[in-house]
């Protein structure tokens, strides 16, 4: 458990690293939404919800296997 949390703690400082060190500025644009940011912004934004959506999949896994069709 605690190698686990180490290795997620250095993911994050590299993925935090590599973010700041991409300061261009982009337009996200999804179908009528559009966002302007830093890349390194849009990059950490999607670093969260890649975090929360797999949180959310690991709390709830039942879920994750009735949207798959899976029966166990």
């Amino acid at each position: 458990m605690q190698l686990m949390l180490i290795v997620g703690i250095v993911f994050a400082i590299g993925a935090v690293l590599f973010a700041l060190q991409n300061n261009v500025p982009v337009t996200v644009t999804f179908a009528l939404w559009r966002f302007d940011s830093t890349l390194a912004v849009v990059l950490l934004l999607a670093l969260g919800l890649g975090a929360l959506i797999a949180a959310l999949a690991a709390a709830f896994p039942e879920v994750g296997i009735g949207l798959l069709g899976v029966s166990l």
